[in-house]
C-alpha cells in the first residue's frame, strides 16, 4: 500500500506542484489547508487550494487553527516588538505552529507524513543516525533559513518535493498541468497583516498596544529629535526617521525602558561579534564546544564564516571573519556547513 502523505496547500504554485509531484511519485496524497488569520485573502486561498485539489483529483481538508495561531504566533510577534525586538514570525511559526499542528492534523486523518512547498531538502544520515536539513538547489529561492527550528521528529515526517527544482521549473510544471495557481504571484507580506497595513498599526488596532512619543538621541546621549514610539524602529533603519543631519543617520539601538532610539552613522552599525540565544541544532547533535560554520544573519544576506563559541546549552558568541552590518535583535542567525543546516538561534 502506498504511503499516505498530506500536502500543505496554500493555493499557490509551489504547494500545487508539490502535491502533483507526490502523486507522480506514487504516494497516496491529499491536500490540507490551515485557517490561521481569518483575513479575506485567506478565504480566497482556501478556495484556490480546494480548486487545485479538485484538479488533481485528491481530497482536500481544512483545519481551523486561528486560535492557536493567535495565541502562539501573533502574541509572540506583538510581545517581541514591544520588547524592542524585530522578530521573524515565519521562523517561529514553522517551529511552534505550522509543522507540529499540521503533522498532528494529518495524522488524525490517517496520513503518516506531510509535505510542504518549501525549497529545501531533507535526508537521513546513516553515520550519525540523524535526519539532515539541507538547502534547496535553487540558491535564489532556498528557504532552509526559515526551517532551522525544526526538530528531528518533524524532519522524519516531512517531504520537500521542490528541493531539487528551481522556481522556473515549478512554474513551467504548473502551466503544463493546467493548474489554476500557475501564474499566482508569490506572497511577500506577513500573513496576518491586512494589505498595506504596517505592523505598528496592527499592534495598535488589533492588539491594543499603546506607544508613546520619545526621544531620538545620538551616541553621546544628546537629544536630536522626537519619535513616535521606540517599538516602531528597527536596528539599521534609515528611512522614515524625520531627523535632519549633516550626514546619513541610522538606528543603532533602542532602550525600551527609557523609550529612546539611538541614531548614528552607518559605520557604527559594523560589528564582528554577534550574541545568539535559543539555539536549536537540527542536523547535528547539540554542541558544547566551539566550531566553525558559515552563518547567515538575515535571509537576504550571503553567509559569512564565523567561529561559534558556545557560552551555554543554547547560547553562543559568533566571531565573524570580517565585520558586517549588525542585524536587528530578534532576527535569526543560521549556521551552515556547506549545504547542510547545522542549526541556528535568535540574535540578541
Amino acid at each position: 500500500m502506498s504511503e499516505r502523505v498530506m500536502a500543505a496547500m496554500s493555493g499557490g504554485v509551489d504547494s500545487s506542484v508539490a502535491a502533483s509531484l507526490l502523486l507522480d511519485a506514487g504516494y497516496d496524497v491529499s491536500g490540507g489547508t490551515m485557517r490561521l488569520n481569518g483575513l479575506a485573502a485567506e478565504e480566497v486561498a482556501v478556495g484556490d487550494a480546494a480548486a487545485v485539489c479538485d484538479r488533481l483529483g485528491i481530497p482536500h481538508f481544512v483545519f481551523d487553527k486561528r486560535r492557536e495561531f493567535k495565541d502562539r504566533v501573533v502574541s509572540f510577534f506583538a510581545k517581541s516588538y514591544m520588547e524592542g525586538l524585530t522578530p521573524n514570525p515565519c521562523v517561529f511559526c514553522n517551529r511552534h505552529l505550522k509543522f507540529p499542528e499540521f503533522i498532528v492534523s494529518a495524522a488524525g486523518k490517517g496520513y503518516t507524513r506531510i509535505a510542504t512547498g518549501h525549497y529545501a531538502r531533507v535526508g537521513f544520515d546513516t553515520a550519525s543516525e540523524r535526519w539532515v536539513l539541507k538547502k534547496g538547489l535553487d540558491a535564489a529561492k532556498d528557504q532552509s533559513y526559515f526551517l532551522f527550528g525544526l526538530t528531528q521528529d518533524m524532519l522524519s515526517r516531512v517531504v520537500f518535493p521542490l528541493g531539487e527544482l528551481t522556481k522556473r521549473d515549478v512554474r513551467e510544471m504548473a502551466q503544463e498541468l493546467g493548474l489554476p495557481s500557475a501564474e499566482r504571484p508569490d506572497s511577500q507580506d506577513v500573513c496576518f497583516l491586512e494589505p498595506g497595513q504596517d505592523y505598528m498599526a496592527f499592534l495598535r488596532d488589533r492588539m491594543g498596544y499603546v506607544t508613546n512619543e520619545g526621544e531620538f538621541i545620538d551616541r553621546q546621549g544628546r537629544v536630536i529629535g522626537r519619535h513616535q514610539g521606540a517599538a516602531g524602529y528597527t536596528t539599521g533603519q534609515r528611512r522614515g526617521l524625520g531627523v535632519s543631519s549633516g550626514g546619513r543617520l541610522y538606528v543603532l539601538g533602542k532602550d525600551m525602558g527609557k523609550n529612546t532610539v539611538t541614531l548614528g552613522p552607518p559605520e557604527a552599525l559594523m560589528t564582528d561579534r554577534v550574541h545568539v540565544d535559543k539555539i536549536n541544532f537540527v542536523s547535528i547533535a547539540p554542541q558544547s564546544g566551539d566550531f566553525t560554520a558559515q552563518v547567515k544573519l538575515r535571509y537576504s544576506r550571503d553567509s559569512i564564516e564565523a567561529k561559534v563559541i558556545m557560552t551555554g546549552p543554547d547560547t553562543a558568541l559568533l566571531e565573524l571573519r570580517e565585520p558586517k552590518r549588525r542585524s536587528a535583535p530578534g532576527q535569526a542567525a543560521v549556521f551552515y556547513d556547506g549545504d547542510t543546516v547545522l542549526g541556528g538561534g535568535m540574535i540578541v
